[in-house]
């Protein structure tokens, strides 16, 4: 993602320096009206508290609920964990710095740190989801047998996915740096990757879009159709029992919508940044118009927001994580002495919900109980 958005924005410049659009004008930055850049900013705002509050309670509700720290669990918690890095490290520095500043106001040994850590976030998200994929597949296809992997195995793969990751993101923390241009705003210093021939930087380019986008792509798709299809058609083993059969009648529409979302999701979230690149990569004049370049940002906005779509995935169709928002949102807001009625109201509200939905589970438990076999 850092390397995309050095890419484009050294291009820009270049277009600037050659009088393809004005950069100095008083509503526009680079051609983008700045309507559009505090609209962005706003966007931006809202979806880093998000992720940020919806991973928390993911991280949370692992925590605090001991039955569901499984193996599956601890991938979706480093996957949360990963999201929080990322949102921390690149909206206070690439989206300032890129939409407010319009030049690198920080520190200029954060320049190569910033793109480093960025890089390594996301290839770590995506190994993980790899890892968490097979994982699932090979619990899905032999039900009868454990994990692929135990908890502790599952830290030890986590541990060493990290150093690959860091292997993989070296060249934006060795290339990156401040860059000072002879026009504003260029000359109060850009950060940018300035690599030493630009094939290198293009076979990295793709070697990295297949790491990140395409391979996970394959992988997750290839799983979770294979998954679908045992769940609707594979008898499970044993006896045959009407209650069990009902039972996974209802697991088998949740696991097929988890899936079809899983897949969509991913897919939508980071196919139009990569469209967009891999054409910029092949044509570079397609940023001479504004437009392209204002959907280039959005594309960018909307590849980073899948950072938040998996709690809300989480919240859907997970009763276990919807009881650790509920008791979360009741230990934060309730557990503070508040004479405010409207918050007092709102967390009784939470506590009844929550309440509400605890009877009506153990009510739904007995009345199957009573079911003749």
């Amino acid at each position: 993602m850092e390397a995309s958005v050095n890419i484009t924005l050294k291009h820009l410049l270049e277009l600037g320096q050659n009088g393809s659009f004005n950069t100095s004008a008083g509503d526009t930055y680079y051609g983008i009206p700045k309507e559009f850049q505090f609209l962005l900013l706003g966007i931006y705002s809202v979806t880093c508290l998000s992720i940020l509050l919806g991973n928390g309670f993911v991280c949370y509700t692992n925590v605090r609920l001991p039955g569901v720290r499984s193996v599956t669990n601890m991938f979706i918690i480093s996957v949360s964990i990963t999201d929080i890095v990322m949102t921390v490290f690149c909206v206070p520095f690439t989206i300032l710095s890129n939409l407010i500043f319009h030049y690198w106001p920080f520190w200029a040994f954060l320049c190569p740190l910033i793109g480093f850590l960025q890089m390594t976030s996301v290839l770590m998200r995506s190994f993980t989801l790899i890892a968490m994929t097979c994982d699932m597949y090979y619990t899905t296809a032999r039900p009868l047998k454990p994990h692929l992997l135990t908890k502790l195995q599952v830290k030890i793969l986590l541990v060493l996915l990290l150093p690959v990751s860091c292997v993989f993101s070296l060249p934006p923390l060795l290339f990156s740096h401040i860059e000072y241009m002879p026009y504003e705003p260029g000359s109060n210093g850009l950060c940018l990757e300035i690599w030493p021939d630009d094939s290198l930087r293009s076979i990295y380019g793709i070697c990295i879009m297949m790491l990140q986008y395409f391979i996970p792509l394959i992988v997750m798709t290839f799983c979770y159709i294979h998954i679908g299809i045992i769940v609707w058609a594979k008898q499970i083993p044993g006896e045959a029992s009407p209650r069990r059969d009902e039972r996974r009648a209802v697991s088998k529409k949740k696991t097929i919508k988890m899936i079809i979302i899983v897949i969509i999701s991913f897919l939508l979230a980071w196919l139009p940044i990569h469209v967009i690149t891999i054409i910029g990569d092949l044509d570079k004049t397609i940023f001479n118009s504004n437009i392209v370049h204002m959907m280039w940002l959005t594309a960018h906005w909307v590849a980073f927001s899948n950072s938040g779509v998996n709690p809300l995935i989480y919240f859907w169709m997970n009763s276990k994580f919807r009881k650790g928002v509920y008791e979360g949102l009741q230990t934060i807001c309730c557990c503070k002495k508040n004479n405010n009625s409207v918050t007092l109201n709102w967390c009784k509200s939470i506590r009844n919900q929550f309440h509400n939905q605890q009877n009506q589970t153990i009510l739904l438990t007995k009345v199957s109980r009573r079911k003749p076999h």
